[in-house]
């Protein structure tokens, strides 16, 4: 699952704490397909239109945000959106994650596709923020 790999890049890059078997602790905590209601963090969720071209393969991911507060949310989505659009242009290459996925992504494409939308409020009235982007990628 390439969205394993992508939150463990993002880790790597300063962006949070990946959260794959559920027990991690950190600040910022990216968590793979989903949310959690009550939690602050990034949730990225795959779109689930996987699509084959020759030997490389489409999908678009939406990223999913809840901050402390209402600029939190959107500003660490903002920064996200940066990074993928000036550290991986051309390409980028997302790490292998030991026990969670064995594949390396290598020459891997991510292009922001949806800007920053917000998407309603929580139960504590935070808002949720979203933003999407397709990657094109191939497993080695």
């Amino acid at each position: 699952m390439i969205i394993v790999n992508l939150a463990k890049f993002l880790e790597n890059n300063g962006y949070g704490t990946a959260m794959l078997a559920g027990d991690e602790t950190g600040l910022n905590p990216i968590f793979v397909e989903k949310l959690p209601i009550g939690k602050e963090g990034i949730g990225i969720m795959s779109r689930g239109d996987p699509i084959t071209r020759g030997s490389r393969t489409t999908m678009t991911i939406d990223l999913y945000s809840r901050g402390s507060d209402d600029i939190t949310g959107h500003d660490r989505l903002k920064e996200i959106l940066k990074f993928f659009t000036t550290d991986c242009f051309p390409s980028c290459d997302l790490p292998v994650v030991p026990e969670f996925s064995e594949y390396l992504y290598s020459k891997t494409i991510i292009q922001p596709t949806f800007n920053i939308t917000n998407v309603g409020f929580d139960g504590a009235d935070r808002n949720i923020y979203s933003a999407s982007a397709q990657i094109i990628y191939k497993e080695n």
